[in-house]
């Protein structure tokens, strides 16, 4: 009995903390010209902030959530590849209630390489490939 109460708060737990469909607006898929602050590398997302240059020509401090670390190495990224002072074109789902916020789906440095950084699985898509 006990192990199936702490398997059921288990699932409820992620399901609860994989909501990224609720909290973002995958009807827009955006891409927003920024300078990297920070990047921290702690599950279950890595995240970075950014200094994101609006349209207006303003700048906005934006938080976007990338894929967990482990998945992230599995996919060839290590812990410098987006550092903070690159500036980068973030590919993301914006926050649904329009906070500074979103779900990246991949980076695009100056020089032109790509790399995928979304969490598909909680999007039930196929992993975008990065080019090299």
């Amino acid at each position: 009995m006990r192990t199936a109460v702490v398997l059921i708060a288990t699932a409820m737990a992620a399901r609860a903390h994989h909501s990224l469909a609720t909290e973002y607006d995958r009807a827009v898929q955006a891409e927003y010209k920024a300078t990297v602050t920070t990047v921290t590398w702690m599950n279950p997302h890595a995240t970075f902030t950014a200094s994101v240059t609006l349209k207006d020509g303003s700048t906005a401090t934006w938080t976007f959530e990338m894929r967990s670390p482990n998945s992230l190495l599995r996919e060839g990224w290590t812990k410098e590849s987006l550092r903070p002072n690159e500036i980068v074109t973030v590919t993301a789902y914006p926050a649904k209630d329009g906070s500074p916020k979103g779900s990246a789906t991949k980076i695009l440095w100056a020089d032109g390489h790509s790399k995928d950084c979304a969490d598909n699985w909680m999007w039930g898509t196929q992993p975008l490939r990065s080019s090299k």
